[in-house]
């Protein structure tokens, strides 16, 4: 259970095959995808962050993009987000809870990748 979400993830590594087992509720098949992929690209770091909100808004989602590039990934020159398309994951949603000034160097650390199929 991470915040109210019901959601798990284990990655299956073996020698000639690798895997995920996983499962979720409908509502929260997002955060189950979000750990999948923090299960592989950072397994050995052993830090998992999850935030829940009251309502999931453009602006909730440009504050924790926010916090992870000015605090966990300081350092980092580019950050590479695999997201699905949810409509609150856009660049757009920087500029609208930041002023330009702050909003674009934010943006242009930011390399999408999308979760998409076809």
């Amino acid at each position: 259970m991470l915040a109210g979400t019901t959601a798990f993830v284990r990655a299956d590594i073996g020698e000639t095959e690798e895997g995920l087992v996983g499962g979720a509720t409908r509502t929260d098949l997002e955060t189950m995808f979000q750990l999948a992929y923090l299960t592989f690209t950072a397994p050995l770091t052993g830090w998992r962050h999850v935030h829940a909100t009251a309502r999931r808004t453009t602006v909730d989602w440009a504050h924790e993009i926010c916090a992870l590039l000015t605090q966990r990934y300081a350092a980092a020159r580019t950050v590479v987000l695999v997201l699905d398309n949810l409509n609150t994951h856009t660049l757009g949603a920087l500029y609208e809870a930041f002023p330009p000034a702050a909003a674009r160097p934010l943006a242009q650390r930011l390399e999408r990748r999308s979760t998409a199929v076809g």
